[in-house]
């Protein structure tokens, strides 16, 4: 079976951000930060509470430090993490990424094709399969997967190789 589609920088900040919220690491990270701004603004208001003659600018202000480290923190964290992965695949020229894919299967491998390359993943190499309303992510380590949009393929049936990927990637030999 065989599907082909384009890639462009849209695909990869995707990626990049699905792969971030999906991430323990990033996620474990995010809620440091998240944590550690609640406990620092909670000593601010502490300290001011001791200081002021009424707790309730002290309250005031570490219910707006909460929402801020509830609600902003992660939204400001995503669409940072969206411009600098565009910014970084904007600079490069990433020729085996971007552009025209063909993605075939084999009884033994997904096979990936691009004008400057081909690359080769093993049924038994297949780590997840993530799919999202416009993505499918075959990851082959914890952080790299083959991209293939939805919405962008040229010829093939994305649903149909989408199951078949998934088919293949969980035979008994897997």
């Amino acid at each position: 079976m065989r599907l082909e589609c384009q890639v462009d920088i849209d695909d990869l900040v995707e990626f990049n951000v699905y792969h971030h919220d999906h991430s323990t690491h990033s996620r474990r990270m995010l809620n440091r930060v998240r944590i550690g701004t609640v406990m620092f603004f909670a000593l601010v208001a502490i300290g001011m509470g001791s200081f002021l003659t009424s707790v309730i600018p002290a309250i005031t202000f570490f219910g707006l430090m909460l929402f801020w480290a509830v609600f902003m923190i992660p939204w400001s964290h995503r669409r940072s993490l969206r411009k600098n992965a565009a910014g970084l695949f904007r600079h490069g020229h990433n020729m085996g990424a971007l552009g025209h894919h063909t993605w075939q299967i084999t009884p033994e491998a997904l096979l990936g094709m691009t004008p400057t390359g081909r690359s080769i993943i093993p049924w038994n190499g297949v780590e997840n399969i993530a799919t999202t309303p416009d993505h499918t992510f075959v990851y082959c380590s914890e952080v790299q997967a083959a991209i293939i949009p939805r919405r962008k393929v040229t010829t093939g049936d994305y649903e149909a190789f989408v199951n078949e990927v998934r088919r293949c990637s969980e035979r008994p030999s897997h």
